[in-house]
């Protein structure tokens, strides 16, 4: 049997490679070189993200466009061509048949991705070589159990500004908490604290600021005296180091922050502190890993049309798979509307609005229609929504490139996270292509 399944993946991996797809490499290539032409004056390392947000997505995109298109047609046009009864002559079963499909699909999917990555990669180091190892710092605070900021004593002002923060100053001091900083692969010998607060938040009129740091131990008691730290001309780019020993010795970090000087304030945010830890190796990791989130993409898509086709006619198939691929891309909108149904505060809508959205996106909502905001069918329509949205997988958490433009390290448990999610849409929906091929009549017309 598993010889069957790698004759027919094999095959279907030939009819694949005849249909010309190095053209599509060549036209690919082409368009990375021209935006990175088109860019504006910026430097290396901003060019860099720029390339690759704009390569990640056309990758994903390119490849789920092409993937779906081909699947489609392939199982058709094996019916329509009659060439699947000589398949099942030798014999072969169905499930056999749409395993090794699926398996050369699995493989169709895996050499786009890695071409169209090797391009990518080719093209960076050529032009941009020297910059990428100033691009081997990554953030972690975006998976490490962090919390803060903890604002301790008095706030100088308690009211809510724009950016969700309160301004402290005059004897109040800002925490952030860091645990599992061994998480991260980490190299040299010192560890930079980014500060992201100085010029930055509403309300903020320090230009220096005293930053602590403490070593905490499993209860979050100090171990240490605290290590200050004086920062001069405070910019969105600050950093301060402390050595690789105190991250090595002792896993859990705080920071407090405070400005220097009566009547000057600071405006706190969660993302305002971060470690940045440095590894020749996180570039490489984070760029093939990102590319890995774009191939299970493309093979939770593969199966998707895989069971569209494996019961309906080309057009139909194409019509269901871009209706998937369409309805994963717009979910965190949708279940962002289902929670906003129901809500009558703008505090309330607020922290449903995708990406955090600002006073005025509340405000729009909040002119929903009566009906989605009163009455005893709410319920039924949040559960419509709910059940709807989580019939579909959400494409949003296969998009890799927040990973590279806020500098994050992703570590085995966030890709282990993408392989599990991807198995559990992408096994329902391969038994239902297996339950839909067995049920179908292969008569062509």
């Amino acid at each position: 049997m598993i010889k069957k399944i790698v004759t027919i993946a094999h095959g279907t991996l030939t009819e694949f490679i005849r249909n010309r797809i190095f053209f599509f490499l060549v036209i690919f290539g082409l368009i990375i070189g021209g935006i990175s032409s088109a860019l504006p004056a910026m430097t290396s390392e901003d060019k860099i993200k720029l390339i690759l947000r704009a390569t990640i997505t056309m990758v994903g995109l390119f490849s789920t466009l092409l993937i779906i298109y081909f699947i489609a047609t392939s199982i058709y046009k094996d019916i329509e061509e009659k060439t699947i009864y000589t398949v099942f002559s030798r014999p072969t079963s169905r499930f056999v048949y749409l395993s090794g499909k699926a398996a050369g699909f699995f493989a169709i999917g895996f050499i786009i991705v890695f071409m169209l990555s090797g391009i990518t990669l080719a093209y960076l180091m050529t032009i941009h070589g020297k910059s990428l190892a100033g691009t081997n710092i990554f953030r972690p605070v975006k998976y490490l159990k962090g919390k803060g900021p903890v604002i301790v004593g008095e706030a100088a002002n308690l009211e809510l500004i724009s950016t969700g923060g309160r301004l402290i100053g005059d004897g109040s001091y800002a925490v952030w908490a860091f645990h599992d900083l061994d998480r991260v692969p980490f190299q040299g010998e010192k560890a930079d604290i980014s500060l992201k607060i100085g010029g930055v938040n509403a309300g903020t009129n320090a230009g220096s600021a005293f930053v602590g740091v403490d070593v905490l131990d499993a209860e979050d008691k100090s171990l240490q005296a605290t290590h200050y730290a004086y920062v001069g001309n405070m910019n969105p780019d600050t950093r301060i180091s402390i050595d690789r020993t105190i991250i090595e010795q002792n896993k859990r970090i705080k920071v407090k922050v405070f400005p220097s000087g009566k009547g000057y304030y600071i405006a706190p945010q969660k993302g305002d502190v971060a470690f940045l830890l440095r590894n020749q190796c996180s570039f490489y990791s984070n760029y093939f890993r990102s590319f890995g989130f774009v191939f299970f993409l493309v093979s939770l898509l593969s199966v998707i049309t895989l069971s569209a086709a494996s019961y309906f006619g080309q057009k139909m198939a194409l019509v269901i798979s871009f209706f998937a691929y369409i309805t994963g891309n717009t979910l965190p909108y949708l279940k962002s509307f289902g929670n906003l149904i129901g809500m009558k505060s703008i505090e309330e809508m607020q922290a449903f609005i995708p990406g955090h959205g600002h006073l005025h996106q509340a405000e729009t909502y909040s002119k929903l229609p009566k009906y989605l905001t009163d009455g005893a069918h709410i319920i039924t329509l949040k559960k419509i929504i709910f059940y709807f949205s989580s019939a579909f997988p959400d494409f949003k958490r296969f998009d890799p490139t927040g990973y590279f433009l806020q500098g994050t390290y992703i570590d085995n448990i966030i890709f282990l996270k993408i392989i599990a999610y991807t198995a559990f849409y992408g096994i329902p929906f391969m038994l239902l292509a297996w339950l839909c091929f067995w049920k179908r009549e292969l008569i062509s017309r």
